[in-house]
């Protein structure tokens, strides 16, 4: 009754079996304060993301022969920011918790792997061993 602790947040080891919401984002509870976890939304790779590479005529499929890495790198890094699957490049974004919120870590899954899979489609066949998931 004279607590200045706040009704509905965990304790110390007073840990509820149902987590808490916080600004409708699921919170993972650490021993004391709540982290909120990021949701994430899926993503679509559009149109106008394969017309940006295909439309290129100076553009070509990554290839250590052709010795095309920067120009194919900064290029491949333009178009992915599109539709910020670039995040998924440079891990800004963490995949979430599947107990905490499994619809953001389905959606972080699904597109890790669009990101790969449009990488894979712009790498020459002998490269594609050393793409790394």
């Amino acid at each position: 009754m004279g607590s200045n602790v706040p009704t509905g947040l965990p304790v110390g080891n007073n840990v509820p079996a149902v987590l808490p919401v916080i600004n409708n984002v699921p919170a993972a509870i650490v021993q004391g304060p709540a982290v909120v976890t990021q949701s994430v939304s899926s993503i679509a790779i559009t149109n106008s993301m394969f017309s940006a590479l295909s439309n290129d005529t100076k553009f070509s499929p990554l290839s250590l022969a052709k010795d095309n890495w920067p120009k194919w790198k900064q290029k491949l890094l333009q178009v992915l920011g599109m539709s910020n699957l670039d995040d998924y490049i440079f891990r800004t974004v963490n995949q979430p918790d599947t107990a905490i919120d499994p619809t953001s870590a389905r959606n972080w899954s699904k597109n890790h792997a669009k990101t790969v899979s449009f990488l894979s489609m712009h790498v020459e066949n002998s490269e594609l061993p050393l793409i790394c998931v």
